[in-house]
């Protein structure tokens, strides 16, 4: 049997074969070299993503918020710290994934650095297969060495920031897509809108990969069914965005306003305390232009 490898080694080869005959692929009891030099690499990306990550890098404050913004979303709280009510600046699946683990395994931050770490070690593997896809396995090892070791990338992926996901499900619906252009059967396109979907509630700047998805079907018959398809990739943000509205519909408002006036992801509703703190912490703004994080530890504050 051809492992997973081999398979899509041959949806990646395949249409160089005259007439679509399957190439011959050699099998003994042997594991292939390239096999194991990509072992090693995944080994050494996850220990440059793993090893002392509790204590390094240092705690950045940006995942102090994530860590309070999970807890609280998970417990059906719209919360930032001790602001009430506040519309998440960032769209809600990261927040749902990590608050789950931490229900499971305890509200720290290591547990939202150790997910999105194996986020980072995930996009290795699927750099691997974008190269064995596209019919060459050694642009597969060169795409995850590059990605495995360069220091930005191990930095980053360390550190508990939800781009980390939305940087998964972008590649693995670049990858599906790409297997849906060489093998050109269903399931791959419906993996791919369901990365795209995903990546939606993830991250607005998600939105390239969409604009990827679509480009790609232009080139492809049946434009009208795939495009069909295509389209329930909002379908979750379009939930979410219902939600929203329903519920938190003056907050949605005011901070969609705001994120796309300043293109910038901030809370319109603490953008409301700097500009008029009076309604809700009398004296506790000294000037118009300075942001303060309001803490329940500050007396005054009404949340």
């Amino acid at each position: 049997m051809l492992t997973v490898e081999n398979k899509l080694h041959y949806i990646g080869r395949k249409s160089q074969c005259t007439g679509g005959i399957m190439i011959n692929i050699k099998k003994s009891g042997k594991t292939p070299p390239h096999l194991i030099i990509f072992l090693l690499i995944l080994g050494i990306s996850a220990w440059l993503r793993l090893y002392n990550l509790k204590l390094n890098p240092g705690w950045y404050h940006d995942e102090c918020v994530f860590v309070d913004q999970s807890w609280n979303l998970i417990h059906g709280k719209f919360q930032w710290e001790a602001v009430s009510n506040t519309f998440l600046p960032r769209l809600p699946l990261p927040h749902l994934l990590t608050g789950a683990l931490m229900l499971l395994f305890g509200k720290h931050l290591l547990v939202i650095r150790t997910f999105y770490a194996l986020c980072g070690i995930s996009i290795v593997v699927i750099l691997y297969f974008t190269g064995v896809v596209a019919g060459n396995r050694n642009y597969g090892l060169l795409y995850a060495t590059v990605y495995a070791i360069m220091p930005y990338t191990v930095l980053y992926n360390r550190w508990g920031f939800t781009y980390n996901l939305v940087t998964a499900l972008s590649a693995g619906g670049f990858l599906l897509m790409l297997i849906y252009l060489k093998d050109k059967r269903l399931k791959w396109l419906w993996l791919a809108v369901l990365c795209t979907g995903l990546a939606l509630v993830s991250e607005i700047i998600s939105i390239i990969v969409f604009v990827f998805v679509a480009i790609s079907l232009l080139f492809l018959p049946e434009r009208r069914k795939n495009f069909a398809i295509l389209s329930t990739a909002f379908i979750p943000l379009f939930l979410y965005l219902v939600f929203m509205w329903i519920f938190k519909n003056h907050i949605f408002i005011q901070d969609t306003g705001v994120i796309f006036q300043k293109r910038a992801v901030e809370s319109g509703f603490l953008s409301g305390f700097v500009k008029n703190p009076a309604p809700r912490a009398r004296g506790l703004l000294p000037g118009p232009r300075r942001t303060v994080i309001i803490r329940k530890a500050f007396p005054g504050a009404v949340l």
